[in-house]
């Protein structure tokens, strides 16, 4: 990662809104995982949930209504699946996670 991004910021973003601040607060981080693993994002991932505030819990398109998404992208889903269960595993069933902290929510 460029220097500025990555875990170095994740950091200083979450000391700049927590100094000072003894009331409930939540920060949250929302992202589409990589296909590798072991990328760095994921490293940070699992390093979070080491921590005893942190919650990760995953999510995926078959999570929220089908209102939300719209029927063509539910069927293209489902096509792709049909066509190509590893792309489909991939873009479609690790969508989003998020990780939820008592003071902090990390996504």
């Amino acid at each position: 990662m460029i220097s500025g991004e990555g875990e170095d910021e994740l950091q200083n973003i979450e000391a700049t809104f927590i100094r000072g601040n003894d009331a409930e607060f939540c920060m949250e981080y929302y992202f589409n995982p990589p296909k590798n693993p072991k990328s760095e994002i994921m490293q940070w991932v699992e390093k979070m949930c080491k921590r005893k505030d942190c919650l990760r819990i995953h999510t995926d398109y078959r999570d929220v209504p089908q209102s939300w998404l719209g029927k063509k992208l539910i069927e293209s889903a489902e096509e792709l699946k049909r066509l190509d269960i590893k792309m489909y595993n991939w873009l479609w069933l690790r969508t989003l996670y998020w990780y939820r902290r008592i003071n902090l929510l990390y996504v």
